[in-house]
Order: structure tokens, then C-alpha cells, then sequence
């Protein structure tokens, strides 16, 4: 078995593959060098025929023999038949590619400026169109070597390629890596900016004032769910009762049918505007109750229940100490934050909380990147894992040696 770092891998490839298919390359380059022997007599007859412009006449001749000589030319300086000592499958497919083009070139430009040329330079361009017969024969069997002789070596030498997307891949790898390491910084280093404004809020909401008003503001919230919890026990007459009224079975006594369905329509904010001894809710009381043993129809419990409630709000004016601790609570906060404002805290709380949530909003965004680059990473190794073990063995089969691929990462 042969243990081989990656960056030694593509050096065993070549000498295991030059020595495989020495003879096959031998071939290759013996073709391309006779290939660039032939393109370069064209090249010379090119030239000739380039030295035949007479600069100082500006006829369609002139104009365009050096018309079909410079585009000629340019496509020449284009290629390059240098072949290096071990001719590959990539070397031999670009000479074909880059000949198929040329010709493709040449051919155009003969349409073009031959009929204007050909005459005055009949012989010149039967010169240039022998070579190039030579040269277009020599590239069809170039191309049936690459097709029928190269297949195999094509496949192996494309192992090189394989190395280098795998080499890629370690790159990836590592920068994923650093992005993981820089993103992990972040995110501690946001927790402690976090922690840092969490305690100065803590402090700030320590202030005397500060607990005040939050503690009447959590006595706000619990009597107004009590004063809704009771407005709920009458719910279901008052919605009977406005029935009775749209269909005109009832003629309330004391107020007015639009008084009564804009009173209960926002019922808790109504009560709360009628104030602790709450006048208008007594005289909607006053029409439900009377209402209750001919209009509208309860079951005999539920009847009694809403007489018992209503007996208590209207008569034991049951709401009154309610109402009145909840405006209480209203104006002693108002009152206690007008105290917070003037000391600056309540504006020292609310930038605090912008700069939380501003934090809390930046942290989830990093650790929302921190975790997609960790899957980055599995997916990464995993590629690479499996291209190995790919390259591995397709090592092996050329080499005949049991190759086991060794990645610094």
C-alpha cells in the first residue's frame, strides 16, 4: 500500500500515467509536431503572399489581398503547436479544436476575398490550399486518434481534474472553518454585550419610581380583568337584551337605544368613561332587569344568576371600589412616570431595550450563519470523504497499487 499526500498525489498521477502510456504520447507528439511543421510552411506562405501588398496602390486588389493576409495571420498568432515532452489527451484535443477553428476561419475569408484575389494570385493560393489539405488530413487523424486510441487515457488523465476539486474543496473547508471561528466570536462576544445591557436594565428597573409604576401597573392589569370578569357574568343578558331592542320589543326606559348599543360595544372602556358611580350602566340595568320576566328568556338558573349580578352592580353598586382603584392606579402611574421622565430613566430604559432587542436581533442572525456554516462543513468533509475514496480507487486501477490518499486539513 502507498500513502501519498495530496500534494504529492498529482506528481505519482504523471509519472505512473508517463510511463503507462509512453508509448500512446509518443504517437501524440510525433502528430502535433508534424502538424506544427505543416502550419508553419502555411504560415511562411501566408507571409509571402502578405509581402505582395503594394502599399502605395489603394485598389480592390491591394485592399483586399492585405485584407485576406491579416485575417490569416491573426488566427496564426493564435496557435501553438509546441508540444511538451508528454503530449496529453488536453494537448491533442486543443491542437484539434484550435485547427477545426482555423480552418473554419480560413475557409470563410477564401469566400470572401477569393474571387477578388484569385486571379492575380492563382498559383500562390494553390500552394497555401495544398498545405492546407496536408494539414486538414493530418487533423481528421488526429481526431480518430483521440477518439479510438485515447479513451482510456483520456479517463485517467482526468484524474488530475478530480485532485483539483478536491483540493478545492480543502479550501472551502478551510475558509469555512475561519468563518466558524470568526462567527463563534461574534456570537460570544454579542451574548456579553447582551448580558452587559441586560444588568443595566435590571439596575435601572431597580429604581424605586421604576418598581412603583410597575407595581401599579400590574395593579391596573388586575382590576381591569376583574371589572371584565364581571361585565362577562352579564354578557350573555345584555346581548339578549340588544336583540330585543333592534327588533323593537322593547322600548328601553331612562336612555337612548343608540346610548345603550355604544355603551355596549366597547363595554369596558364605556364603563370606565361613566365613571365609579357609572349612571348610564345603572339605567341599562335598570331596562334589563325588567325586562328579564317577560323579554327575555332565560333558563330558570341563569336567570336567577344575572338578577343576583345585576342586583349587586346596580343596587350594592358592586363596581364602584373597582372602578375608582382602577383610575386611581391610572393617575398615581401617570403621576410616577411624569417623576421617571424628569430624572431621564424612562428614556435610559427605552434605549437600553432598543439596544437589547437590537442585540438579541444580531445574535440570532449569527448564530443563524454560525449554524449553516457548521453544515457547510459536514457537507464539506463528507464531499471530500467521498471523492478520496473515488480518486482512491480509480488511483489503484491505473497504478495497479493500493493508494490511500493522506488530506491536511
Amino acid at each position: 500500500m502507498v500513502e501519498i499526500a495530496l500534494e504529492n498525489l498529482e506528481k505519482y498521477l504523471d509519472d505512473v500515467l508517463a510511463e503507462k502510456y509512453k508509448k500512446l504520447r509518443r504517437v501524440g507528439k510525433k502528430m502535433i509536431d508534424e502538424i506544427g511543421q505543416n502550419m508553419r510552411i502555411v504560415s511562411d506562405e501566408i507571409d509571402g503572399m502578405g509581402k505582395k501588398v503594394n502599399p502605395d496602390k489603394d485598389d480592390i486588389l491591394n485592399r483586399s489581398l492585405a485584407r485576406f493576409v491579416s485575417s490569416i495571420q491573426v488566427e496564426l498568432k493564435k496557435m501553438d503547436f509546441q508540444s511538451k515532452q508528454q503530449v496529453t489527451h488536453a494537448d491533442s484535443k486543443k491542437v484539434f479544436d484550435s485547427l477545426s477553428s482555423f480552418f473554419n476561419v480560413y475557409n470563410e475569408t477564401g469566400k470572401k476575398f477569393g474571387p477578388k484575389i484569385g486571379e492575380q494570385f492563382k498559383t500562390e493560393l494553390k500552394i497555401i490550399q495544398n498545405s492546407m489539405i496536408r494539414v486538414f488530413k493530418q487533423n481528421g487523424d488526429l481526431d480518430r486518434f483521440i477518439r479510438q486510441k485515447y479513451a482510456e487515457a483520456k479517463d485517467a488523465e482526468e484524474i488530475v481534474d478530480k485532485i483539483k476539486r478536491i483540493e478545492e474543496l480543502i479550501q472551502k473547508y478551510g475558509d469555512d472553518r475561519k468563518k466558524i471561528a470568526d462567527l463563534t466570536a461574534s456570537v460570544e462576544k454579542l451574548k456579553l454585550d447582551l448580558a452587559d445591557q441586560e444588568k443595566l436594565l435590571l439596575d435601572l428597573e431597580q429604581d424605586p419610581l421604576v418598581a412603583r409604576e410597575q407595581q401599579l401597573f400590574r395593579e391596573e392589569n388586575r382590576l381591569k380583568q376583574e371589572i371584565q370578569l364581571e361585565l362577562s357574568k352579564i354578557k350573555k343578558g345584555t346581548k339578549k337584551f340588544e336583540k330585543a331592542i333592534d327588533s323593537g320589543s322593547i322600548e328601553p326606559r331612562f336612555i337612548a337605544k343608540k346610548d345603550i348599543k355604544d355603551y355596549l360595544k366597547n363595554f369596558f372602556e364605556s364603563l370606565i368613561a361613566d365613571g365609579p358611580e357609572y349612571p348610564k350602566l345603572h339605567a341599562i340595568l335598570e331596562n334589563l332587569a325588567g325586562s328579564l320576566d317577560d323579554e327575555i328568556q332565560l333558563k330558570d338558573d341563569k336567570k336567577e344568576k344575572a338578577q343576583d349580578i345585576i342586583t349587586e352592580i346596580k343596587d350594592k353598586n358592586s363596581l364602584t371600589p373597582l372602578i375608582t382603584g382602577y383610575l386611581k392606579a391610572i393617575d398615581d402611574r401617570k403621576e410616577i412616570a411624569k417623576q421617571i421622565q424628569g430624572k431621564g430613566t424612562a428614556e435610559r430604559i427605552a434605549t437600553i431595550k432598543q439596544k437589547i432587542s437590537d442585540l438579541t436581533v444580531q445574535k440570532m442572525h449569527a448564530e443563524a450563519d454560525l449554524a449553516r456554516e457548521k453544515e457547510n462543513v459536514v457537507g464539506a468533509l463528507n464531499k471530500m470523504k467521498v471523492q478520496k475514496e473515488a480518486i482512491e480507487k480509480e488511483v489503484q486501477a491505473v497504478s495497479k497499487e493500493k493508494v490511500t490518499i493522506l488530506l491536511a486539513l
